[in-house]
């Protein structure tokens, strides 16, 4: 994480000589180094020495005001701490603890953290928390729970940027600060987009998007007018016109809904009599959604 003339980042222990490849990543620190110095003379900024096996990270706040601490027993549900940057000898204030949610600062603007959470919502919230008002009663809703999983939220040119998935499909909304003002961006089809990060004075930003059918392209996006233009567009020797993809819905044993993309050739017949390749994944609560290969084309090239 950048800040001033140097940054913060997370670092283990150097292992003994002759265990190099076998011995335990334990004892995360994180330290600030500045640019131009020995990494001998880093400032030490956190260390947990009564859990070794915690994860750590940093991040500063776009207006710099703060720095955010991260602290994680594995994968999922992490502490979030911070204090003022200019106060490095301060100690850090605990903005969610307890290791009960899986939470990240988005920003912070007018006073409040915008902080996207899991905490009484499993399809994840974005509330406003002040450093002054930490107590969970009085947090404030931006962008409340909805059936619909939000995956992220970034902020750009003053506005925010919220990602769903739908059906394992990506829809983008564009709010307010205030969670006012919802608007749906308009993305080149069905399939997959990331992006819309960037500072509060940056009007253009970027996203991307991919499908079945759609090589992973780079769009322009105009923050005040709303529309996108083509950034990058990779040149592949393939006609999506010649292909289908589709969206079904299976029962597994329990009676759980699945949907299941299948992507073919135009006059294919469905006999079940085709080759065909089945892919799947599952683990970390990530969604597999539609995405662009070349390899798998050429399957689809021979039926």
């Amino acid at each position: 994480a950048w800040y001033k003339d140097g940054f913060y980042y997370s670092h283990y222990p150097t292992p003994a000589k002759g265990t190099e490849l076998s011995a335990a990543n334990n004892s995360q620190k994180v330290f600030y180094h500045k640019l131009g110095t020995p990494q001998a003379d880093d400032r030490l900024v956190y260390e947990d020495t009564e859990n070794e096996k915690l994860y750590l990270g940093a991040d500063v706040t776009e207006n710099e005001q703060y720095l955010l601490l991260y602290v994680y027993e594995g994968t999922d549900n992490g502490d979030i701490y911070f204090r003022k940057t200019g106060d490095i000898n301060g100690d850090f204030v605990p903005l969610i603890t307890g290791f009960k949610a899986k939470s990240s600062v988005v920003d912070y603007a007018d006073g409040k953290f915008l902080m996207l959470t899991n905490l009484g919502a499993p399809n994840n919230r974005l509330v406003a928390v002040s450093p002054k008002k930490l107590n969970e009663k009085d947090w404030v809703e931006i962008i409340p729970e909805t059936k619909n999983y939000l995956d992220y939220v970034n902020s750009g040119g003053m506005k925010l940027f919220a990602k769903y998935l739908v059906n394992a499909t990506t829809r983008f909304y564009q709010f307010d600060y205030s969670g006012e003002n919802k608007k749906e961006i308009e993305l080149p089809g069905i399939g997959t987009a990331d992006g819309f990060g960037g500072k509060k004075d940056e009007l253009k930003l970027y996203y991307s998007f991919t499908s079945f059918l759609y090589p992973n392209a780079i769009f322009e996006y105009d923050v005040k007018s709303g529309n996108s233009t083509v950034y990058f567009m990779p040149d592949i020797d393939f006609n999506p016109k010649d292909y289908i993809e589709e969206q079904l819905w299976v029962k597994s044993k329990d009676g759980t809904k699945v949907p299941v993309f299948i992507v073919h050739k135009k006059g294919l017949k469905m006999n079940g009599k085709n080759p065909t390749l089945l892919y799947a994944y599952g683990g970390f609560n990530i969604s597999l959604s539609p995405y662009f290969s070349t390899s798998r084309i050429i399957l689809l090239e021979n039926g």
